[in-house]
């Protein structure tokens, strides 16, 4: 088991636009079209009390903010712990790198 680790803003930045996931949406407009499909908003899982899904955006803003950002073993995969300005912890489904990479 790897120990955990605070990193740099740019490198949880960088992990989590790489696990961020992208949603589909109609991109003519028309609700639930299934011919114009086409890249919608990009989200990240976090826990944080109970599971939710956030906007990339709203993460970037918390990552660059933060108190401390760093890598920890979580058994669910959120390895990206975010401790905001207030003390709170914020896991990311974001995978710790391995060391082979």
């Amino acid at each position: 088991m790897a120990e955990s680790e605070i990193i740099t803003r740019e490198e949880a930045l960088a992990a989590v636009r790489r696990d961020a996931w992208t949603t589909t949406v109609a991109v003519c407009g028309h609700t639930g079209c299934e011919d114009h499909q086409g890249p919608g908003p990009r989200y990240v899982h976090c826990l944080s009390g109970f599971g939710m899904d956030i906007p990339l955006e709203s993460v970037e803003e918390e990552i660059q903010a933060a108190k401390k950002v760093g890598w920890v073993d979580h058994w669910m995969d959120h390895d990206l712990a975010v401790i905001t300005a207030d003390e709170k912890i914020h896991y990311y489904a974001v995978k710790r790198p391995s060391a082979d990479a």
